[in-house]
């Protein structure tokens, strides 16, 4: 059967543009020589183990690279998770941050990783080193970085003091233990809380304490502190406990703080934005989502509307903590010369007998007058 003539041309084609192809590239020359077949091959280790540090020391641990490969080994593109940690090598004599490498055939580098040692005391840290190659079977390189046990300063336990979600208007107090695994033990001279805003903290006298520590293996005790948390306002609590000790010039310890503070009453979303588009239409009207923290009766009140803006509040099936919000915008009623506004809807909630005022932002925007 004779094939079409077009079909003939396209096959033709095609064997030109390979044959371009491996002339340009050498390619059947190299398959020839073997050279098609030939790949670098890293070896490296897979993980770093530095054992035990005094924090705020910098350590440096010595490795190979090795390609193994029948052919140039590249790396490039390294990168760190850390800025206390780096990765070097040794050039006339002096310790450069290594940006790429070259490795011939069955060349081995030696290289270091320098790691400031930073972190709580008595617990680890872990870093990373990454980096890309052109080995075909390897072509990213993760380098785990381990300290096993931070030594040094205060062993705060436990680590940090997590409020969780505590509604304005509530106090929560967290007790922390603070140990030292120095010999003799030092001891704290002042802590400071580095917002006092949010919270604030007290050294309590070591002798006040209810029971003996529980943790002399890992250290003495040497103080304990008390942080209050402020819960004055909704807002996110996030900082520090600044722990300085006697005879210490350097940067204090720190206890981290973290926690939520959130109004007895939530509002979701906590704006709306007038017109929404849906499918290629424009729609003024939107729901919120009214709901009480605890899970308590909410009842729900407007205190004020904007003109152009109506409002509904209608309850939420078998949930009584929550009441949807919606929103309607009537632009054409308001005239062209309204523009961009931002408007206020204002409500009172009460949930166990505690009244709450709400605040819901509403953007109004002229679209062209369409």
């Amino acid at each position: 059967m004779t094939q079409p003539r077009w079909t003939v041309a396209v096959v033709v084609v095609l064997m030109l543009v390979v044959a371009g192809y491996c002339m340009r590239s050498n390619w059947l020359a190299s398959c020839f020589t073997g050279e098609a077949w030939l790949a670098p091959r890293i070896e490296c280790p897979s993980s770093l183990q530095l054992g035990e540090h005094e924090r705020g020391r910098t350590v440096r641990h010595s490795f190979t690279i090795a390609n193994t490969g029948d052919a140039a080994l590249r790396i490039d593109r390294i990168t760190t998770t850390c800025g206390c940690l780096g990765l070097l090598q040794e050039l006339n004599g002096e310790s450069r941050r290594l940006l790429s490498l070259n490795l011939a055939p069955g060349q081995i580098e030696e290289v270091e990783a320098e790691l400031l040692i930073r972190g709580l005391s008595g617990r680890p840290t872990k870093d990373y080193i990454r980096f890309q190659t052109n080995d075909p079977d390897k072509g990213q390189i993760e380098i785990e970085v381990v300290v096993s046990r931070v030594k040094g300063g205060i062993i705060p336990i436990p680590d940090r003091a997590l409020f969780g979600t505590v509604l304005v208007g509530e106090q929560e107090r967290r007790v922390i233990e603070v140990l030292d695994d120095r010999v003799p033990a030092r001891r704290v001279s002042k802590v400071v809380s580095t917002h006092p805003a949010q919270f604030t903290v007290h050294l309590l006298p070591v002798d006040t304490a209810d029971a003996p520590s529980r943790h002399r293996e890992v250290g003495n005790r040497i103080g304990r502190i008390e942080i209050v948390l402020v819960a004055a306002q909704g807002e996110d609590l996030c900082g520090n406990v600044q722990v300085y000790l006697e005879g210490e010039s350097g940067e204090p310890d720190l206890i981290p703080i973290c926690g939520r503070v959130l109004g007895p009453i939530q509002i979701s979303p906590v704006a709306l934005v007038l017109p929404r588009h849906s499918r290629g239409t424009r729609l003024y009207d939107g729901e919120c989502r009214c709901h009480s923290v605890r899970g308590g009766l909410l009842d729900l009140e407007l205190e004020s509307v904007p003109s152009g803006l109506a409002v509904t509040i209608a309850p939420k099936e078998e949930d009584k903590s929550t009441k949807i919000l919606r929103v309607e915008w009537e632009p054409r009623k308001e005239g062209a010369e309204i523009q961009a506004l931002r408007r206020v809807i204002r409500l009172r909630g009460r949930v166990d007998g505690r009244e709450t005022s709400i605040e819901l932002p509403v953007f109004c925007r002229q679209e062209g007058g369409k």
